[in-house]
């Protein structure tokens, strides 16, 4: 992998993982809404989407290797 290669699955992994951060702190932290069908459903539908971006990113480092 080249420096470049290297910089833009950096770059791209932080963004996506920190994008991804912040729209669950955001979603459990101030919709109150959100809680209303239970705390395991709420944090499964909220944490999802993280995890398959987690599961994306790792797919990208191992691919660009």
């Amino acid at each position: 992998m080249s420096t470049l290669d290297f910089v833009v699955v950096l770059v791209g992994s932080v963004v996506v993982i920190v994008g991804m951060i912040a729209i669950v702190a955001r979603e459990l932290g101030t919709h109150p809404e959100r809680r209303l069908v239970g705390p395991v459903r709420d944090s499964v539908e909220v944490l999802l989407p993280l995890i398959g971006a987690v599961v994306l990113v790792i797919s990208v480092w191992i691919s660009a290797s």
